[in-house]
């Protein structure tokens, strides 16, 4: 089971229109059976500009054996948001995958699907995914396409590619991303591709200096805009040093 906990601030810009910044408190757990993973993570924000918001999530899988070379997974996501207008968003997802190891290396495909609420109205949410990962010491790389339906109108494929190194003292993290599909003029955007990177200084094994900054897309099932962000954090840890894993949704809602 790992553990962190991050104390810090950001400096945001929305859909490049609202400017503000905000400080944060983000609480991480991961914990790891094995045939069994959950992921669980929250973030509270309390803006410069006044407000504060808190979101989540939390992920569950199960994988279960095939042959030697095969397995398969089922699992589920539940997130969202609440703000202090009242505002609120969530989704909830049931997906399943066939992965296929290779030495060091891994190919995998998926198919999910559930229901989204963003702040007006339930929606119906379709979702493939198909990737690769390798990892050969402290390197890791990964790179997916996920194609995308928001209630039968809104049809979007993203693709990314991230890449993560831990050393002794140090943990680097890169990741890149590009959208194809309906352009999300509702949600004031028309940005295609965004890009983060993340890197963590551990002055003792269980206390690190986390500074990020990038740009992420908007979010169509839950509407949320895109942006901007920057931020510096004090990072508390517990049990194994997580990797590196930057987010295209880093910023605070």
């Amino acid at each position: 089971m790992e553990s962190t906990l991050d104390v810090g601030g950001a400096a945001l810009r929305y859909a490049d229109t609202l400017t503000t910044g905000a400080a944060t408190i983000t609480p991480h757990l991961v914990a790891d059976w094995g045939s069994e993973f959950i992921d669980a993570s929250g973030t509270y924000s309390h803006f410069t500009s006044g407000g504060w918001s808190t979101q989540g999530s939390l992920s569950a899988s199960r994988f279960i054996p095939i042959n030697h070379a095969f397995f398969g997974e089922v699992g589920g996501f539940a997130g969202g948001s609440t703000h202090n207008d009242g505002t609120r968003t969530g989704e909830v997802i049931a997906n399943g995958r066939l992965h296929l190891t290779r030495d060091k290396s891994e190919f995998f495909l998926g198919f999910g699907g559930g229901r989204t609420w963003d702040a007006t109205a339930w929606r119906s949410l379709l979702l493939g995914e198909v990737g690769a990962s390798i990892g050969s010491g402290p390197t890791s790389a990964l790179v997916t396409i996920s194609p995308t339906m928001v209630n039968d109108s809104i049809k979007y494929a993203d693709a990314q590619a991230s890449l993560s190194w831990k050393g002794e003292a140090v943990d680097l993290g890169a990741l890149l991303g590009f959208r194809l599909g309906d352009q999300l003029t509702t949600l004031s955007s028309n940005v295609k591709s965004w890009a983060s990177a993340s890197a963590v200084f551990w002055m003792t094994p269980r206390i690190g200096l986390a500074l990020g900054g990038g740009n992420y897309p908007v979010d169509p099932t839950q509407g949320f805009p895109g942006g901007r962000f920057v931020s510096l954090s004090v990072r508390l840890a517990q049990g194994q040093r997580p990797s590196q894993q930057p987010n295209e949704q880093s910023g605070t809602r």
